[in-house]
């Protein structure tokens, strides 16, 4: 009944419960050093195990249904294209994919440089197929206005993550794949 908890008709997760611990374990920890608590009252305490689910995938026919739904042939269709099989490669966030820059895409090395959670740098290599689509995109997109970003709207502007996510709803109803979201392709990526 914390004033800032929501109210739950159900227990907590097993990975709730987890932290939970780990942070007042912590805290007991900071007690003991700082000389408030003459010994570490929680020193033994195990926090539970968590349950680990499997991560959810898209299946190849899933991956070719998706690309199917593409249309080709127009620069937004190119885009869309480049983007999904730059994620099914590299697993990269969505944040990252929208706030990739002209400088850190190395096409002829087949690698780029991303920025990632807690500013921490990492070059990530994809392959031809995904090269072979940045290449067809890249000399075709829209003039940049003054835009160094890698993948733009249709106006020249940097693509946003709503607009991105909005990409992946549409093709979501298009494909059949309800499930179907721009992490999925992280998970995929880290499963195959």
């Amino acid at each position: 009944k914390h004033p800032y908890s929501p109210v739950q008709n159900k227990g907590l997760s097993s990975v709730t419960i987890k932290g939970h611990v780990v942070v007042i374990k912590g805290f007991a920890t900071w007690l003991w050093e700082e000389e408030y608590t003459d010994q570490n009252v929680l020193a033994r305490l195990k926090p539970p195990k968590a349950v680990r689910k499997v991560m959810a995938t898209l299946s190849d026919t899933e991956i070719q249904k998706i690309l199917s739904c593409i249309e080709r042939g127009t620069i937004t269709g190119y885009r869309n294209e480049a983007s999904i099989l730059l994620l099914l490669d590299t697993g990269l966030r969505c944040a990252e994919l929208v706030g990739l820059r002209s400088d850190d895409l190395f096409l002829a090395d087949q690698c780029l440089k991303v920025m990632g959670k807690g500013q921490k740098e990492r070059i990530v290599p994809f392959g031809n197929r995904t090269a072979r689509a940045l290449h067809r995109y890249l000399n075709l997109r829209p003039q940049t206005n003054g835009s160094d970003r890698v993948f733009l709207n249709q106006n020249g502007g940097p693509l946003t993550e709503n607009a991105l996510k909005l990409v992946f709803d549409r093709l979501a109803k298009k494909a059949g794949i309800p499930r179907l979201h721009i992490h999925l392709l992280r998970h995929t990526m880290a499963t195959n």
